[in-house]
């Protein structure tokens, strides 16, 4: 994984990515894919992918316990509801899966999968994950969020398609 490049002020540490706020407000609202979002932002949050986190960027944490590693919660992949940004919801099922098969959150069932990044001709994490676009129903709260959590991703080398080193 690259050096994380921006500071994050409320942690004193460096992160990837910038802070995101969570999606609110808009015109059009994917309640789902909403929940979806703000879980996902707050466990990159956490890994120190994103700034914002205001305690520690740990990641996991150990419990004593049953000897094992804790990982950040599960999120569920947003189905249903009255709005759907059809769009936004498929590059929502994409980052998870990511999340899932690099231990950052709970629910994953196999190994990391490694991809050649072009740009800087490093192993990544997963695939490249485009920006959602397009579309007849858009949240573009949800849409702002995710475009910059992709690129924090892209930036810490989780996914393919970032130009840092």
């Amino acid at each position: 994984m690259p050096q994380p490049k921006q500071l994050n002020a409320a942690t004193g540490q460096l992160v990837h990515g910038a802070a995101v706020a969570d999606p609110s407000g808009g015109a059009t609202a994917d309640t789902q894919g909403r929940a979806a979002a703000v879980s996902i932002l707050a466990a990159l949050r956490a890994a120190g992918v994103l700034g914002g986190a205001t305690g520690l960027n740990l990641g996991h944490s150990y419990n004593a316990a049953t000897a094992s590693i804790t990982l950040q919660p599960a999120i569920a992949d947003p189905t249903g509801g009255v709005t759907i940004d059809d769009v936004a919801r498929p590059t929502i099922i994409s980052i998870l899966g990511v999340l899932r098969r690099t231990g950052i959150i709970a629910g994953g069932a196999g190994g990391p999968q490694f991809t050649l990044n072009g740009p800087t001709n490093q192993l990544c994490q997963g695939p490249a994950i485009a920006d959602p676009s397009g579309g007849s129903t858009i949240d573009t709260q949800v849409r702002t969020a995710l475009t910059s959590a992709l690129a924090a991703m892209r930036d810490a080398a989780l996914i393919t398609g970032g130009t840092g080193q």
